[in-house]
């Protein structure tokens, strides 16, 4: 009686190289589809310290940011169902030197930065943070 033995299995190296290429070829495809945001810039205007101050009857409106998304323009709370362009809009610039924006400890960049643009956008200025 003959015992037929099997042959002995090679064993294969797996090679990575297929892999590799595999995840390099994902990452530029997500690198490319990507759509990274536009990022913008304000222009800032310093006084310089030898400017004369112009001395005007015309006061500042006052707007004050509050943390919990609530504008105060003038001592007035604004209602939240009015968008801000309305309230921009709606804001005298004829009698009024600038904006003072009064912002609080809390208030998110992005919210501030996002008024600083709608006040760009509707051509008021000048505009002075205070705290």
């Amino acid at each position: 009686m003959a015992i037929l033995l099997e042959p002995l299995k090679t064993r294969t190296r797996l090679s990575l190289t297929p892999l590799i290429d595999v995840v390099f070829l994902l990452l530029l495809f997500f690198m490319l589809a990507t759509q990274f945001e536009k990022y913008q810039s304000i222009d800032l205007v310093f006084p310089s310290s030898n400017t004369e101050e112009k001395q005007s009857d015309l006061k500042p409106t006052i707007i004050q940011l509050l943390a919990n998304e609530k504008l105060i323009i003038n001592g007035i709370l604004i209602d939240h169902s009015l968008s801000l362009n309305q309230v921009l809009n709606s804001l005298d610039q004829r009698n009024s030197a600038g904006v003072v924006l009064k912002v609080g400890e809390t208030v998110p960049t992005k919210r501030l930065t996002k008024i600083i643009e709608a006040l760009k956008n509707h051509k008021i200025s000048p505009v002075t943070l205070s705290n």
